[in-house]
């Protein structure tokens, strides 16, 4: 949520993304993670959308960056699941 007072002061704008297909089951990860990366922005999300509410002076090229790293970086590590578990498995003898 955006800090109350700072949004009395200037007010907010926003930015929507639309998210690919193959970035979609890392969104519930990547958001919770952004929440507290940017926490003067709000993220709202469908199943297709990505819509970010910020203040008027918020760097959305920043922003956006950020949120396509966070993507990728929560597909690479649901992806590698599997194999870490694997690997953990084998040095430690589970």
């Amino acid at each position: 949520m955006m800090d109350k007072q700072l949004s009395k002061i200037i007010p907010p704008t926003e930015m929507k993304l639309s998210i690919p297909e193959y970035l979609l089951a890392s969104c519930p990860s990547a958001i919770a993670r952004l929440q507290y990366l940017l926490p003067n922005i709000e993220f709202q999300w469908d199943s297709t959308e990505l819509i970010c509410i910020g203040p008027e002076d918020t760097n959305w090229a920043d922003v956006r960056q950020e949120i396509y790293y966070t993507m990728y970086r929560a597909k690479i590590r649901n992806e590698g699941a599997a194999q870490r578990v694997a690997l953990f498995d084998a040095v430690f003898g589970r």
